[in-house]
């Protein structure tokens, strides 16, 4: 399994039980296929640099995992067709991390 950084900008209009809702679901999808969340950090609503699907805030949350292409798969898919997701990000970190959950 390699490191990954995966950066999801949710809707800034949503309340705080749909994003635990939505962050459930995608732990889920990792969890599933054998992957490992390592760190999750939630950087809270911030105001977005152009509208984007006509919002003008988003919700951050910025997550460390071990995965495999199947997961990585899974969460882009997963993330294409979530209306509350304006933008995702995976990163392949070059070095291994280990962190523990908070």
């Amino acid at each position: 399994m390699q490191s990954y950084e995966f950066m999801i900008v949710l809707s800034g209009k949503l309340e705080e039980e749909k994003i635990n809702q939505i962050l459930k679901e995608i732990e889920n999808i990792i969890e599933e296929n054998q992957g490992k969340i390592l760190k999750t950090d939630k950087w809270g609503k911030r105001k977005l640099a152009y509208n984007i699907k006509s919002e003008d805030e988003g919700y951050y949350i910025l997550l460390y995992l071990k995965a495999n292409k199947i997961i990585l798969n899974d969460l882009e898919k997963f993330c294409k067709v979530n209306e509350y997701v304006l933008r995702q990000l995976i990163l392949k970190l070059k070095k291994e991390i280990e962190l523990v959950s908070n």
